[in-house]
This record gives C-alpha cells, sequence and structure tokens, in this order.
C-alpha cells in the first residue's frame, strides 16, 4: 500500500495533521473539536470514517479516545507530502493545537489549567521540532500567525511545573516563529526565559533576556498594564538574587502600586510581599522581614489555600528566616513542609533538590548527622 491510495479521501488531510503532531496519545477529539471556529474534516462521523480508514490499511492504531502512529510513518508522509500539501496540514494541527491549549492572560498562572494542558503539551512540542527539522533540512514551513501564540503558551506551563530545559529548548525554535521581534508575544517568550534562566541561577543570561522582555513591554504598554507589574516583580527578584537589594526593594515596590490597581491581583501582590521579605532577610532585618511574611502568608492562603502551590515558596523562605534565627527546629519543619507540596504539585522542579540540601543543613545543625 502506499500513500497514494488515499490521496483522493479525506483520510490523506487528516494524516497529514496527524503526521505533524507527537506519535503517541494524540486525543481523538482534537481532531474535531466541536467548539472550534473553522470546519476542517467534518463532524464526527466524518472524522471517525477517515480514521476508520487509516486504520484498516495499518497507518494508524486507535482507540475509543486516542490515536498513535509510527514514527516512520510520519517522516515518510511528511516528506511526501508536496510543500502546499505540508504547509497546509502544519497550519490546521497548529490551529487545532492552539485552540485547545490554555492561554495564560496576563501573566498570570495556568497551574488551574495544568490538567487541561497535559494530553496536549507533547504535541505542541513535537509540532515545534517539526517546525525546525523541516528548516534543516531545507523544507522550511512557513510559521501560521498563531504558532508564537501557542509555543509561547506551551513554554510557559512547562517553566511552571519546573520543567526547565524543556521549556528553554522549545523557546530556542520558538523564538524563530515569531517574525515580529518587537511584538508582545516575543517579550512574553523572552519572559519565559528569564524565569527559566533565574531558577538555574544562570544571572547574566536571565538578566539580558528580562532587560529584553521589559525595553519591548515600556515600549508598547500603558505604564500601570499588569505584564509591566509582573517585568518589575522579575527585576526585583533578580536585583535580590544579584545582591542589589535597594534596587529590588523599588523594583519590588513599584509593582504592587501597578498590582494594587488592578482586580483580583491578591496572589501576585502576595508573592511580591514575599520577594521584599527575602530582600529585607538579605539585609539583614530579620523583624520587618516577618513582618512582609506574615502579610504575604495571609494573602497566599485566601487566594491559593494552604496547600497552595505557591504556599511552598513561602514556607522556604520562612524556613530561611528561622535558620538566620538559628531556630532550627522551626526551619526544618517548614522546610519538610515545603518539600511535601513541591513533591505533590511540582515533583521535577529545582527547588525540590534545593530543599532537600536545607533539610540536611539543619539536620547537621541539630546534630542529626546520619538524617544530614
Amino acid at each position: 500500500m502506499t500513500f497514494d491510495h488515499i490521496k483522493a479521501s479525506p483520510s490523506f488531510e487528516v494524516l497529514g495533521v496527524i503526521a505533524c503532531l507527537g506519535a503517541d496519545d494524540i486525543p481523538r477529539n482534537l481532531l474535531f473539536y466541536s467548539d472550534c471556529d473553522h470546519e476542517i474534516f467534518g463532524d464526527e462521523f466524518e472524522v471517525d470514517e477517515a480514521l476508520d480508514k487509516l486504520k484498516a490499511v495499518g497507518l494508524i492504531e486507535r482507540n475509543r479516545t486516542t490515536l498513535s502512529i509510527h514514527r516512520l510513518i510520519q517522516a515518510a508522509f511528511i516528506f511526501y507530502l508536496e510543500k502546499e500539501q505540508r504547509q497546509k496540514a502544519f497550519d490546521v494541527a497548529t490551529m487545532l493545537l492552539n485552540y485547545v491549549f490554555p492561554k495564560q492572560f496576563n501573566g498570570r498562572p495556568l497551574m488551574e489549567q495544568w490538567q487541561q494542558c497535559v494530553p496536549y503539551i507533547d504535541h505542541g512540542i513535537a509540532l515545534a521540532a517539526l517546525y525546525a527539522k523541516l528548516d534543516g533540512a531545507k523544507l522550511k514551513a512557513t510559521a501560521p500567525t498563531d504558532l508564537p501564540e501557542l509555543l509561547s503558551n506551551c513554554a510557559w506551563y512547562l517553566m511552571e511545573i519546573g520543567s526547565h530545559e524543556s521549556n528553554l529548548e522549545l523557546l530556542q525554535i520558538a523564538f524563530n516563529t515569531c517574525s515580529d521581534k518587537e511584538s508582545l508575544w516575543y517579550a512574553h517568550m523572552l519572559n519565559s526565559a528569564f524565569c527559566s534562566y533565574f531558577e538555574f541561577n544562570d544571572l547574566k543570561r536571565a538578566r539580558q533576556t528580562l532587560e529584553a522582555c521589559r525595553e519591548i513591554r515600556e515600549k508598547l504598554l500603558e505604564s500601570d498594564h499588569e505584564e509591566l507589574a509582573n517585568t518589575y516583580h522579575n527585576l526585583g527578584c533578580l536585583e535580590t538574587a544579584a545582591g542589589n537589594t535597594k534596587e529590588a526593594l523599588e523594583y519590588l515596590n513599584r509593582s504592587i502600586q501597578i498590582q494594587q490597581k488592578i482586580p483580583d491581583s491578591d496572589r501576585i501582590i502576595a508573592v511580591s510581599e514575599l520577594c521584599i521579605g527575602r530582600a529585607l532577610l538579605q539585609q539583614g532585618d530579620y523583624s520587618e522581614c516577618r513582618k512582609h511574611f506574615d502579610t504575604a502568608l495571609f494573602q497566599l492562603i485566601k487566594t491559593v489555600g494552604p496547600e497552595g502551590y505557591s504556599i511552598a515558596g513561602m514556607n522556604y523562605a520562612c524556613g530561611n528566616l528561622e535558620a538566620a534565627l538559628q531556630n532550627f527546629k522551626g526551619a526544618k519543619e517548614l522546610y519538610e513542609s515545603c518539600l511535601q507540596l513541591l513533591l505533590r504539585h511540582t515533583p521535577i522542579h529545582v527547588k525540590v533538590p534545593a530543599t532537600y540540601f536545607k533539610i540536611a543543613c539543619v539536620e547537621l545543625e541539630l546534630k542529626n548527622y546520619l538524617k544530614s
């Protein structure tokens, strides 16, 4: 059987989209998403008929909810397609994925939509990899206008769950899909890169990407825009990490001034209060540090609950304060609470080994040498 046997049927176009995605666990409903504004393959019955034909000739495997395809068949079909056919398949795959993948709004977390991201993230990564592969094979696809948005949201999700290497790898491709290097989408990608570089303590690259992001946002956004508040917050965190606590406090207070004018900003204000506390801790002002930590904790419990992911960072910071005050038993309890939340929400985050290290340090201070 050759691909020519299905060329005149709807199965041909369906296979084109499947060939652009990850090879495994492709959600069946992605191909006929009922709320999609575009008619692609017809109704559910027509899509199933096309899939049944592809399965009958051995090109895919499928069950009730997902389908899969051999990677060699994917590659062979992609290179079999004419340029226009390949571009159409890539465009449709991008449109469908972008439609279903959760969207970040004004820098706010995707955390509540993580479960919706899970079925589609590998396919967003695969689509980006295909874009890069075609470019390397001198068969470059034109990036659809919605591809930067899709990859930007995919990258942000990877950053949030702590998959920082994957985030940075995806962004290297995503940057090339964005033709306008002065756009807000490009700035958003730069901000995502900053977050991962910052977590890796690569402060040089973190500063480069964040300053580039800031330049675009300050040029395109109003001075009281939420994304600028987020940018100043990040600059405050960066300056704290660099030991420039005076500059850090200026940025963080500037961020809070903007956030206070924005509805439903209690969580991010609380995080900024937490970061102010960190800067004060670094200055050795433990009393003022505790005041800001208490304010942050109160607001975070109100907004995310006592078991929310943000409480992990709160407990980590409070553990640092107790350790600085040589209350090692209290520090240990806070670090252990932090670790439990991290393992529940983001087990691959770089803060997990950092927290194990902190626990080892306080166990050493408590003379629990074997535990340490």
